[in-house]
């Protein structure tokens, strides 16, 4: 069975969060947390903005909101130097702002510099500890460090103030099966996918994985009818009739595993 390498298990979840799977978009404030449906439309600044910001910090500088302003400017532009820069010199006028701290975070994040990233997101979450968005993405940081435990503490935060994001299961999910990868843990696993599906019964992935748990489990029965359904859903994936495939391999049923690989090199070949 084909296996996620554990560290990629949030940048895969932001791939789906992006890939145009969406029922619709939708503008969401900057610090919602989106999910399956909805997801942030960004627009991005434009030079005349920074130009304002320019001038603006050029006549007052300690104008708070100007740097930060700026500050995001230069995010949006991964000009991430820059705009750890303005977030410091925002955050020196006005320490109690957990946006503040969160936006510096992100740009932490983007660097690499994971450490000084919890640092912000843990301040910020200091100042709101309502603000779900900072939760996940300290959770996604944790991961960066080895840390599951941490990780799987924040998503389930996340999961309480969201209750009905399944993108938040889905995730929890995958760490369970992926990260912590103890045979115990395969129930928790399981029943976050069910979670899922219980949320939104046409998430395709959440079968799939439920599949893969059933087969790593031996069940191979229950993941030939999860494997069924996913391909009922998305005849597509190559992924699901290569490891069904292997279960067929397993039970001897050569033809129907030559079949399934035969099936899988052809959607690969096609990009699938």
């Amino acid at each position: 069975m084909k296996i996620i390498k554990p560290r990629l298990i949030f940048l895969i979840s932001i791939l789906v969060l992006n890939s145009g799977i969406y029922a619709e978009k939708k503008t969401l404030d900057r610090y919602d947390l989106p999910d399956y449906h909805h997801t942030k439309v960004i627009t991005e600044p434009t030079d005349e903005e920074l130009e304002k910001y320019n001038k603006i910090i050029e006549a007052d500088p300690g104008n708070t909101k100007a740097f930060f302003e700026r500050g995001k400017i230069f995010s949006a532009r991964k000009l991430f130097e820059k705009a750890i820069k303005d977030y410091n010199e925002a955050i020196k006028l006005n320490n109690k702002d957990s946006k503040m701290y969160f936006e510096r975070a992100e740009a932490f994040y983007a660097i690499e510099e994971y450490k000084k990233a919890i640092l912000d997101f843990t301040a910020a979450i200091k100042l709101d500890d309502t603000f779900a968005l900072a939760f996940r993405k300290r959770s996604d940081t944790y991961l960066w460090l080895d840390d599951p435990e941490n990780s799987i503490k924040d998503m389930t935060r996340t999961i309480q103030l969201s209750p009905n994001n399944e993108l938040l299961y889905h995730n929890r999910g995958l760490s369970y099966l992926y990260v912590i990868k103890k045979e115990k843990d395969y129930d928790k696993a399981l029943m976050d996918f069910n979670k899922v599906i219980e949320i939104n019964p046409g998430y395709v992935n959440a079968y799939f994985e439920r599949g893969n748990i059933y087969s790593l489990k031996g069940e191979y029965e229950k993941a030939i009818e999860e494997y069924n359904k996913v391909i009922e859903l998305d005849g597509k994936l190559a992924a699901v009739y290569s490891n069904r495939g292997d279960i067929y391999e397993k039970l001897g049923l050569k033809e129907k595993a030559a079949a399934d690989h035969k099936k899988a090199g052809e959607l690969r070949h096609k990009g699938y």
